[in-house]
Protein backbone atom coordinates (compact mmCIF):
# COMPACT_ATOMS: atom_id res chain seq x y z
CA UNK A 1 0.00 0.00 0.00
CA UNK A 2 2.91 2.33 0.81
CA UNK A 3 4.02 2.26 -2.82
CA UNK A 4 1.04 4.53 -3.57
CA UNK A 5 0.07 6.00 -0.19
CA UNK A 6 1.90 7.65 2.70
CA UNK A 7 -0.09 6.63 5.77
CA UNK A 8 1.42 9.40 7.92
CA UNK A 9 0.56 12.31 5.62
CA UNK A 10 -2.42 11.20 3.50
CA UNK A 11 -5.58 13.27 3.54
CA UNK A 12 -9.08 12.10 2.77
CA UNK A 13 -10.12 14.18 -0.25
CA UNK A 14 -10.67 12.85 -3.76
CA UNK A 15 -9.44 14.91 -6.67
CA UNK A 16 -11.74 17.06 -8.79
CA UNK A 17 -12.19 16.34 -12.49
CA UNK A 18 -10.09 18.51 -14.77
CA UNK A 19 -6.89 18.57 -12.70
CA UNK A 20 -3.79 16.38 -12.25
CA UNK A 21 -2.23 17.96 -9.16
CA UNK A 22 -2.07 16.57 -5.62
CA UNK A 23 -3.10 18.85 -2.76
CA UNK A 24 -2.16 18.57 0.91
CA UNK A 25 -5.57 17.03 1.64
CA UNK A 26 -5.30 14.37 -1.07
CA UNK A 27 -5.23 10.67 -0.23
CA UNK A 28 -1.98 10.58 -2.24
CA UNK A 29 -0.25 13.43 -0.44
CA UNK A 30 3.31 12.70 0.65
CA UNK A 31 3.81 9.63 -1.53
CA UNK A 32 7.09 8.98 -3.36
CA UNK A 33 7.41 8.78 -7.14
CA UNK A 34 9.48 9.94 -10.10
CA UNK A 35 9.63 13.23 -11.96
CA UNK A 36 10.28 13.06 -15.69
CA UNK A 37 12.44 15.16 -17.98
CA UNK A 38 11.15 14.44 -21.47
CA UNK A 39 13.16 14.63 -24.68
CA UNK A 40 11.55 15.53 -28.00
CA UNK A 41 8.27 13.98 -29.04
CA UNK A 42 8.01 10.18 -29.09
CA UNK A 43 11.70 9.40 -28.76
CA UNK A 44 12.14 5.62 -28.69
CA UNK A 45 13.66 4.15 -26.57
CA UNK A 46 14.53 7.44 -24.87
CA UNK A 47 16.40 9.13 -23.42
CA UNK A 48 13.75 9.77 -20.79
CA UNK A 49 15.40 11.08 -17.64
CA UNK A 50 13.90 10.31 -14.26
CA UNK A 51 14.51 11.80 -10.83
CA UNK A 52 13.31 9.83 -7.83
CA UNK A 53 11.04 11.72 -5.44
CA UNK A 54 11.28 10.44 -1.87
CA UNK A 55 8.14 10.20 0.26
CA UNK A 56 7.43 13.05 2.63
CA UNK A 57 8.72 12.56 6.17
CA UNK A 58 11.82 10.47 5.58
CA UNK A 59 14.61 11.27 8.05
CA UNK A 60 17.11 11.77 5.22
CA UNK A 61 14.88 13.94 3.07
CA UNK A 62 12.90 17.17 3.13
CA UNK A 63 10.96 16.07 0.04
CA UNK A 64 7.28 17.03 0.02
CA UNK A 65 6.50 13.95 -2.04
CA UNK A 66 4.91 13.92 -5.46
CA UNK A 67 2.93 16.84 -6.83
CA UNK A 68 1.14 14.90 -9.61
CA UNK A 69 -0.56 11.50 -9.51
CA UNK A 70 1.22 10.25 -12.64
CA UNK A 71 4.56 10.56 -10.80
CA UNK A 72 3.39 7.70 -8.58
CA UNK A 73 2.14 5.57 -11.48
CA UNK A 74 5.33 5.96 -13.52
CA UNK A 75 7.37 4.27 -10.78
CA UNK A 76 6.03 1.00 -12.21
CA UNK A 77 4.41 1.84 -15.54
CA UNK A 78 7.44 3.25 -17.37
CA UNK A 79 11.01 2.46 -18.32
CA UNK A 80 12.02 3.78 -14.89
CA UNK A 81 10.87 0.40 -13.53
CA UNK A 82 12.69 -1.90 -15.94
CA UNK A 83 15.66 0.32 -16.82
CA UNK A 84 17.78 -1.29 -19.51
CA UNK A 85 15.94 -4.61 -19.18
CA UNK A 86 12.86 -5.90 -20.94
CA UNK A 87 9.39 -4.59 -20.07
CA UNK A 88 7.28 -7.01 -18.04
CA UNK A 89 4.30 -8.74 -19.57
CA UNK A 90 0.94 -7.03 -19.37
CA UNK A 91 -1.90 -9.56 -19.02
CA UNK A 92 -4.38 -7.01 -20.39
CA UNK A 93 -2.34 -6.27 -23.51
CA UNK A 94 -1.26 -9.86 -24.00
CA UNK A 95 2.31 -8.65 -24.55
CA UNK A 96 4.93 -6.34 -23.15
CA UNK A 97 3.90 -3.43 -20.97
CA UNK A 98 4.20 -0.13 -22.81
CA UNK A 99 6.29 2.77 -21.59
CA UNK A 100 3.74 5.27 -20.36
CA UNK A 101 6.33 7.98 -19.83
CA UNK A 102 6.85 7.75 -23.58
CA UNK A 103 3.11 7.82 -24.27
CA UNK A 104 2.19 10.75 -22.01
CA UNK A 105 5.03 13.00 -23.19
CA UNK A 106 3.38 16.43 -23.65
CA UNK A 107 5.54 17.00 -26.73
CA UNK A 108 3.88 14.12 -28.58
CA UNK A 109 1.57 14.74 -31.52
CA UNK A 110 -1.38 13.55 -29.41
CA UNK A 111 -1.95 12.39 -25.86
CA UNK A 112 -4.49 12.31 -23.08
CA UNK A 113 -3.62 15.26 -20.81
CA UNK A 114 -2.20 13.37 -17.84
CA UNK A 115 1.22 15.03 -17.68
CA UNK A 116 0.23 18.30 -19.32
CA UNK A 117 -2.76 20.05 -20.85
CA UNK A 118 -3.68 19.31 -24.44
CA UNK A 119 -3.82 21.98 -27.14
CA UNK A 120 -6.59 20.09 -28.95
CA UNK A 121 -9.80 22.14 -28.97
CA UNK A 122 -11.86 19.83 -31.16
CA UNK A 123 -14.59 17.43 -30.12
CA UNK A 124 -17.62 17.36 -27.86
CA UNK A 125 -17.29 16.21 -24.27
CA UNK A 126 -19.46 15.13 -21.37
CA UNK A 127 -19.51 17.66 -18.51
CA UNK A 128 -17.43 18.46 -16.54
CA UNK A 129 -14.92 17.59 -19.26
CA UNK A 130 -13.99 20.12 -21.93
CA UNK A 131 -11.28 20.51 -24.55
CA UNK A 132 -8.24 22.74 -24.33
CA UNK A 133 -6.60 23.35 -20.96
CA UNK A 134 -7.90 20.61 -18.67
CA UNK A 135 -5.66 17.91 -17.26
CA UNK A 136 -6.60 14.54 -15.81
CA UNK A 137 -5.55 11.85 -13.39
CA UNK A 138 -4.66 8.30 -14.41
CA UNK A 139 -7.45 7.29 -12.02
CA UNK A 140 -10.04 9.16 -14.09
CA UNK A 141 -9.92 6.05 -16.30
CA UNK A 142 -8.33 3.44 -14.04
CA UNK A 143 -10.28 2.62 -10.93
CA UNK A 144 -12.88 0.49 -9.23
CA UNK A 145 -15.98 0.09 -11.38
CA UNK A 146 -18.13 -0.07 -8.26
CA UNK A 147 -18.90 2.75 -5.82
CA UNK A 148 -16.18 1.97 -3.25
CA UNK A 149 -13.37 1.88 -2.54
CA UNK A 150 -12.40 4.57 -5.03
CA UNK A 151 -9.08 4.42 -6.87
CA UNK A 152 -7.24 1.86 -9.04
CA UNK A 153 -7.36 -0.94 -6.48
CA UNK A 154 -9.36 -3.41 -8.53
CA UNK A 155 -12.06 -3.74 -11.17
CA UNK A 156 -14.05 -6.36 -13.01
CA UNK A 157 -12.86 -4.66 -16.22
CA UNK A 158 -9.52 -5.33 -17.89
CA UNK A 159 -6.64 -2.99 -17.02
CA UNK A 160 -8.41 -1.89 -13.79
CA UNK A 161 -10.69 0.40 -15.78
CA UNK A 162 -13.75 2.19 -14.44
CA UNK A 163 -15.82 1.05 -17.44
CA UNK A 164 -15.65 -1.56 -20.17
CA UNK A 165 -12.96 -1.31 -22.85
CA UNK A 166 -12.50 -4.18 -25.29
CA UNK A 167 -10.09 -2.95 -27.99
CA UNK A 168 -11.35 -5.60 -30.41
CA UNK A 169 -14.79 -3.98 -30.39
CA UNK A 170 -14.65 -0.76 -28.38
CA UNK A 171 -17.05 2.00 -29.39
CA UNK A 172 -20.38 0.23 -29.62
CA UNK A 173 -21.96 0.91 -26.21
CA UNK A 174 -22.71 4.20 -24.50
CA UNK A 175 -21.52 2.67 -21.21
CA UNK A 176 -17.97 2.09 -22.49
CA UNK A 177 -14.90 3.89 -21.20
CA UNK A 178 -14.38 6.33 -24.08
CA UNK A 179 -17.87 7.74 -23.69
CA UNK A 180 -17.37 8.76 -20.08
CA UNK A 181 -15.67 11.84 -21.57
CA UNK A 182 -16.42 11.79 -25.31
CA UNK A 183 -20.08 12.48 -26.05
CA UNK A 184 -21.70 9.27 -27.31
CA UNK A 185 -24.58 11.18 -28.90
CA UNK A 186 -22.08 12.99 -31.15
CA UNK A 187 -19.59 10.23 -31.94
CA UNK A 188 -21.92 7.28 -32.34
CA UNK A 189 -25.23 8.94 -33.14
CA UNK A 190 -25.72 11.54 -35.82
CA UNK A 191 -24.72 14.58 -33.79
CA UNK A 192 -23.71 18.02 -35.13
CA UNK A 193 -21.54 17.95 -38.26
CA UNK A 194 -18.65 19.76 -36.61
CA UNK A 195 -19.25 18.20 -33.19
CA UNK A 196 -16.45 15.64 -33.27
CA UNK A 197 -13.90 17.66 -35.27
CA UNK A 198 -13.95 14.97 -37.98
CA UNK A 199 -16.15 16.08 -40.86
CA UNK A 200 -16.14 17.00 -44.52
CA UNK A 201 -18.18 20.14 -44.06
CA UNK A 202 -21.53 18.42 -44.55
CA UNK A 203 -21.31 15.14 -42.61
CA UNK A 204 -20.20 14.03 -39.15
CA UNK A 205 -17.64 11.43 -40.24
CA UNK A 206 -17.37 9.72 -36.88
CA UNK A 207 -21.05 8.88 -37.27
CA UNK A 208 -20.51 7.82 -40.88
CA UNK A 209 -17.73 5.44 -39.84
CA UNK A 210 -19.82 3.99 -37.04
CA UNK A 211 -22.87 3.53 -39.28
CA UNK A 212 -21.54 2.91 -42.80
CA UNK A 213 -23.55 2.06 -45.88
CA UNK A 214 -21.93 -0.23 -48.44
CA UNK A 215 -18.63 -0.50 -46.56
CA UNK A 216 -16.48 -3.52 -47.42
CA UNK A 217 -15.97 -4.56 -43.77
CA UNK A 218 -18.52 -6.00 -41.42
CA UNK A 219 -20.22 -3.58 -39.06
CA UNK A 220 -18.56 -5.28 -36.10
CA UNK A 221 -15.18 -4.18 -37.42
CA UNK A 222 -16.25 -0.70 -38.40
CA UNK A 223 -17.93 0.13 -35.09
CA UNK A 224 -14.66 0.19 -33.27
CA UNK A 225 -12.54 3.13 -32.12
CA UNK A 226 -9.34 1.14 -32.59
CA UNK A 227 -9.85 0.79 -36.36
CA UNK A 228 -8.25 4.23 -36.49
CA UNK A 229 -7.01 5.06 -32.98
CA UNK A 230 -4.07 3.59 -31.08
CA UNK A 231 -4.43 1.05 -28.31
CA UNK A 232 -3.56 1.73 -25.55
CA UNK A 233 -4.90 5.27 -26.09
CA UNK A 234 -2.52 7.11 -23.75
CA UNK A 235 -0.56 9.04 -26.38
CA UNK A 236 1.02 8.51 -29.77
CA UNK A 237 3.27 9.95 -32.46
CA UNK A 238 0.46 11.03 -34.83
CA UNK A 239 -2.35 13.55 -34.39
CA UNK A 240 -5.56 12.30 -32.77
CA UNK A 241 -3.93 9.02 -31.65
CA UNK A 242 -4.12 7.70 -35.22
CA UNK A 243 -2.35 4.36 -35.68
CA UNK A 244 -1.50 2.30 -38.76
CA UNK A 245 -1.86 -1.45 -39.03
CA UNK A 246 1.82 -1.50 -40.00
CA UNK A 247 2.72 -0.06 -36.59
CA UNK A 248 2.23 -3.53 -35.17
CA UNK A 249 1.58 -4.56 -31.59
CA UNK A 250 0.26 -3.13 -29.48
CA UNK A 251 -0.61 0.27 -30.97
CA UNK A 252 -1.62 -0.89 -34.45
CA UNK A 253 -2.90 -4.35 -33.53
CA UNK A 254 -6.54 -3.47 -34.13
CA UNK A 255 -6.04 -0.72 -36.69
CA UNK A 256 -6.98 -1.20 -40.32
CA UNK A 257 -5.47 2.04 -41.58
CA UNK A 258 -2.52 1.68 -43.95
CA UNK A 259 -2.00 5.36 -44.58
CA UNK A 260 -3.40 8.56 -43.20
CA UNK A 261 -3.13 12.16 -44.29
CA UNK A 262 -4.06 14.81 -41.78
CA UNK A 263 -5.92 17.65 -43.48
CA UNK A 264 -7.48 20.48 -41.53
CA UNK A 265 -10.81 19.81 -39.79
CA UNK A 266 -13.62 19.98 -42.28
CA UNK A 267 -11.41 19.11 -45.25
CA UNK A 268 -11.62 15.32 -45.18
CA UNK A 269 -12.39 13.23 -48.22
CA UNK A 270 -11.94 9.74 -49.58
CA UNK A 271 -8.29 10.38 -50.36
CA UNK A 272 -7.50 11.20 -46.74
CA UNK A 273 -6.84 7.62 -45.72
CA UNK A 274 -6.58 4.11 -47.04
CA UNK A 275 -7.69 0.92 -45.32
CA UNK A 276 -7.04 -2.77 -45.84
CA UNK A 277 -9.35 -3.99 -48.62
CA UNK A 278 -10.77 -0.53 -49.12
CA UNK A 279 -10.46 -0.47 -52.89
CA UNK A 280 -9.00 2.22 -55.09
CA UNK A 281 -10.32 5.12 -53.05
CA UNK A 282 -9.31 3.56 -49.76
CA UNK A 283 -12.64 4.36 -48.08
CA UNK A 284 -16.21 3.24 -48.36
CA UNK A 285 -18.54 5.28 -50.55
CA UNK A 286 -20.55 8.00 -48.88
CA UNK A 287 -17.99 10.58 -47.80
Amino acid sequence: CADCHNAHTAGQDRHAAGFNTISTTSTLYGTGGVSVSWPGAWTVPGPINYTYIEPRGLVTSTSPGVTFEYQICLKCHSSFAWGGGSPPTSPSLGGNMTDQALEFNPANASYHPVAGSNVNTEGTYVAPWTSGTQTMYCSDCHGNNETAPVGPHGSTNRSILTAGYDPSNVGTLSSELCFICHDYSVYYNNGPVAGSGFNDGTQNLHYEHMNPAGYTFSNAKVKRCTVCHANPPHGYNRPHLISYQADGAPYGTYSELLNYAHPSPGAYGEASCSVVGGGATGCYGGH
